[in-house]
């Protein structure tokens, strides 16, 4: 059974994980706020754990510290496998790309990638054919 309790000592824990992050990468607090459009006092909030965060901090979080969401979350591996450089723009255009999408448009985006032409099987289609609704 969850309560208040529990979820205020994981947002505790969650936030010295944080926080111990940004200063071992030498960060500055409100230069860390600013790099994931948030206030300096938000972010306060969150390594105290006083307050939560969306999906979408969490993952500029991770993605601005270098470190995994599991580390973040659950205490895990602290350091995920080096990135490519070129991942991390990919990644930053996919965020430019759905942060506006609305329901029509991540189903436009869900039919441009059921029909790319997957390397692993020689060019064919992923997943078998659809019909013209879009179905299996």
């Amino acid at each position: 059974m969850r309560n208040e309790k529990d979820e205020g000592f994981k947002r505790v824990e969650i936030g010295g994980r944080i926080r111990r992050q940004r200063e071992k990468k030498m960060m500055t607090r409100e230069e860390l706020a600013y790099r994931i459009d948030i206030t300096p006092r938000f972010l306060a909030d969150i390594e105290a754990g006083i307050k939560g965060m969306s999906i979408g901090t969490l993952c500029r979080l991770s993605s601005e510290l270098d470190i995994s969401l599991d580390h973040i979350i659950n205490g895990g591996d602290a350091d995920p496998p080096a990135k490519n450089p070129q991942i991390k723009d990919v990644q930053a255009m996919m965020d430019l790309l759905f942060a506006g999408l609305d329901k029509c448009g991540f189903r436009c985006v869900e039919d441009m990638y059921y029909y790319t032409p997957d390397a692993g099987t020689g060019g064919e289609q992923r997943g078998g054919s659809r019909d013209q609704n879009g179905k299996k």
